[in-house]
């Protein structure tokens, strides 16, 4: 079984809810037979089977416990790593949660996936307080009247478009 067929089964389109018996085919997996697979899959290896769901959007306790995991993982083999030999233990916990949240990230992009931007936070546009020319006046007599405001520039990293 393939682990991409199983995610119709947390959203199938259309639930089959009826008293009815199934086909008599007996080759078919039964919903019990993939919740069966998933546990078994789940005990044997929680990081992929997590990492998976996460991925696929199934379950945001599964995102969390990916990256717990490899935190996990990456605590028990931080030191083979000379550079984070060197770390104090609480200082090397927030470099590895760091590594491990970029790892997981990472994992889950594809080229079709949706960042927001981190430079704009998603708005499409800068917040800036500049100095503004009211009125430019008219020789020595009226001076020129300016205002600091909050304008907006177009974010240069994502266009206006919030994501990247």
């Amino acid at each position: 079984m393939n682990l991409e067929n199983t995610v119709k089964f947390h959203s199938p389109k259309s639930p089959q809810l009826s008293d009815s018996p199934r086909a008599t085919a007996s080759d078919s997996l039964t919903n019990t037979d993939v919740m069966a697979a998933f546990g078994m899959a789940q005990s044997r290896a929680p990081l992929g089977f997590s990492a998976f769901s996460g991925k696929m959007n199934l379950s945001d306790n599964d995102k969390r416990k990916a990256i717990q995991l490899l935190v996990q993982h990456g605590m028990k083999h931080c030191d083979k790593v000379a550079a984070l030999r060197k770390l104090d233990t609480n200082v090397k916990g927030k470099v590895v949660q760091t590594l491990a949240t970029f790892a997981y990230q990472d994992y889950c992009r594809s080229a079709a996936s949706n960042v927001m931007c981190s430079c704009c936070k998603g708005r499409g546009v800068l917040r800036n307080k500049k100095r503004i020319v009211k009125h430019p006046g008219c020789g020595e007599k009226t001076p020129a009247k300016t205002a600091v405001e909050v304008t907006e520039s177009l974010c240069t990293k994502c266009n206006g478009a919030g994501v990247v």
